[in-house]
């Protein structure tokens, strides 16, 4: 359902999909406070608060481990 909702918003996904250039999607379940308690221990390492990125948009693999456990 998630592949056919993301095709369906983007054209360039569908194509990617299609053309076999982009794997199936993944969904990962986390608990609730997953990205606050990142946030926390990020910031207690001397990053500024506005300075933490988004973990949505980072493409840091260790990262997703610790988020998800499998580190």
């Amino acid at each position: 359902m998630l592949d056919e909702a993301l095709a369906r918003e983007s054209a360039d996904y569908a194509r990617a999909r299609t053309e076999r250039r982009l794997a199936a999607p993944v969904l990962r379940l986390l608990d609730r406070d997953a990205f606050q308690r990142d946030w926390h221990e990020a910031v207690a390492t001397g990053i500024r608060p506005t300075q933490v990125k988004d973990r949505l948009f980072r493409q840091d693999d260790e990262l997703w481990r610790r988020l998800t456990g499998s580190a």
